[in-house]
Parts: C-alpha cells; sequence; structure tokens
C-alpha cells in the first residue's frame, strides 16, 4: 500500500492541524510498522511510524519511550503521539535530508557508503548512549541464547557451511564456548540494540540513530559489537582494531550467525543468509585474534 489509510491520514492532519499534500514511503530500513514521511500544504514535513499490529505496537511504545526519555541530539524529536485504527502512531521530525549510509537510491550505486569521519562519530555518539541511563526498559540478557555448546555437540549441520572444517571446530569448540558464556550482558546503560547502517544518519553536526524499537537496559558493549560485525562487510574497519579485548562477543556473534543459517532463520532469502555467513566469518576472524586460537579452516 503506497498511500495511508483513512483513519491514519485524519489522526495526522488532525494531531498536527495541517493538511497533508503527499504521503511517501522511505526506501531504507526494514521496520515492519507503516513509514511515511509526510508533507502539508505549507511545505513542512514530518515522519510518520505507525503500529499494525499487537507486535508493531510493543516495538512502537519502547521507540516512544527511549525518544521521549533520553534529552541529547542522537534521538530525532518527537512530535506527537497518537492513535489509529486502535494502534499507536508516533510522529516525528523528518530526516529524509540527512545523509543515509544505507540509501539505495543514491547514485554511486554503492549499497551502503560511509562518508569519511561517520563510522567515528557513530563509534563516538554510541559512547554517549552507552553513557545514558536507560529507562525502565527489559534487560539485555532477557532471552539471550548462547550456541556453540551445541555446535559442539553436534556440528554436522554448521560444518556444512564451509567457513570451518572438522579439526579445527574440535581444537577450538572449547574456549569458543567459554568465551561465549562469560559474555556480560547486565548494566544499567541504555542499548540501541539495532545498530546497523540502515538504522543511523548525519545532519549537520549530529549523528542520529533510528528505530529504537528493540532498546533495552544493559551493557553498552554490546551495541558497539554488533557495529563492529558489520562494518568489514561495507568497506569498514575489522572488529579486531575496535575491539580487540571483546573476545567474548566475538565468539557470540558467530555462534548467533551460525546458528540463523542452519535453521534460526526459516524461510530467510538467501541474500539474508550470504550476509549471515559474511557476518559469521567476520566474528570468527575477530574471535581467533582476541582469543588466541586458530584461524577457521576451510574443506
Amino acid at each position: 500500500m503506497s498511500e495511508p489509510h483513512a483513519e491514519l491520514a485524519a489522526a495526522v492532519e488532525s494531531a498536527l492541524g495541517r493538511r497533508a499534500v503527499r504521503w511517501r514511503r522511505p526506501h531504507t530500513g526494514l521496520s515492519a510498522a507503516d513509514r511515511f514521511v509526510v508533507t502539508f500544504d505549507d511545505g513542512s514535513s514530518v515522519f510518520v511510524k505507525a503500529a499494525v499490529d499487537a507486535r508493531t505496537a510493543e516495538w512502537l511504545r519502547v521507540d516512544h519511550e527511549v525518544m521521549t526519555s533520553v534529552g541529547d541530539d542522537f534521538v530525532l524529536d518527537v512530535i506527537s503521539w497518537v492513535t489509529a485504527s486502535g494502534h499507536p502512531v508516533l510522529i516525528m521530525e523528518d530526516a529524509h535530508d540527512a545523509y543515509w549510509p544505507a540509501d539505495h537510491e543514491r547514485a554511486n550505486g554503492e549499497p551502503v557508503a560511509w562518508c569519511e569521519g561517520q563510522v567515528e562519530a557513530l563509534l563516538d555518539t554510541l559512547d554517549r548512549v552507552g553513557a545514558s541511563t536507560s529507562p525502565p526498559l527489559p534487560p539485555l540478557g532477557d532471552g539471550i541464547t548462547r550456541h556453540w555448546s551445541t555446535i559442539a555437540a553436534d556440528p554436522s549441520p554448521y560444518l556444512g557451511l564451509g567457513l570451518f572444517d572438522e579439526r579445527w571446530l574440535s581444537s577450538t569448540a572449547d574456549a569458543l564456548v567459554r568465551a561465549e558464556a562469560a559474555v556480560d550482558f547486565s548494566g544499567d546503560a541504555l542499548v540501541h540494540n539495532d545498530v546497523r547502517s540502515d538504522n543511523v544518519c548525519f545532519r549537520g553536526h549530529r549523528t542520529i540513530l533510528v528505530d529504537w524499537s528493540h532498546a533495552r537496559r544493559g551493557n553498552p558493549v554490546h551495541d558497539r559489537a554488533a557495529l563492529a560485525v558489520t562494518l568489514p562487510l561495507e568497506g569498514g574497519p575489522e572488529p579486531f582494531a575496535l575491539l580487540p579485548e571483546e573476545g567474548k562477543f566475538a565468539a557470540w556473534h558467530a555462534g548467533q550467525a551460525l546458528n540463523r543459517m542452519v535453521g534460526g532463520s526459516e524461510g530467510a532469502p538467501p541474500w539474508l543468509i550470504a550476509v549471515l555467513g559474511r557476518m559469521a566469518a567476520v566474528a570468527l576472524r575477530w574471535a581467533s585474534l582476541s582469543l588466541g586460537v586458530a584461524p577457521p579452516t576451510t574443506p
């Protein structure tokens, strides 16, 4: 659907007291919620994110809780919070004119393109996020699963991925199990919990993180580690250069990616499986350097 349903359009116009003349869907981001850039007859614009079911409604409440609790410029300004068709609607500052590294319609054709200094700016911003006290969000560790014991006990499906051979796994599995078990997700810091290139934009001096739907309270290293695993896929530095002492997180990320490849992402498209394989390879390289174990050997 390219146009909003009538109830959503009416709710947004009523909340802002302006007549909408254009509703446009953004071409970046993967949220399951309805999302629109809305332009009004006075030339102003906002970004609208509307829940479509109970799951996206809960995500949107977390988004709203964080954005209205954090007094910093790394979140978008909230303009209004309304209801349409029984679901919450978040109306916020429009940042379509910002620079989005994952903007798929840029002329250079690159899937993701970081400009000079932007990765460093994002890392500095994550330091500020990590220094923020979290609102009353669920703990980051709730529902966290560790996978290396399972991989070691039944390696066949994982060996079939071609990322390592049985001899390497036999020699390093114990170290990976111990490292993954030692990851500490606890803490009281605000954790975005979904840091990646399509959830960040740059506007003037601001580095803005969007989509706080999965935000949690916990260890802020988690955000830096999640970003670090994706950066080499986008022309950025290797994780070991950013977090040389965090082999525990490297082991955890490798296990997560491998599990999703084998069966945790039922029906996932081939491109996603390929990306997960590249992330797993990055995390395994990082783990081998940080933990002092042999690098993976492939069949």
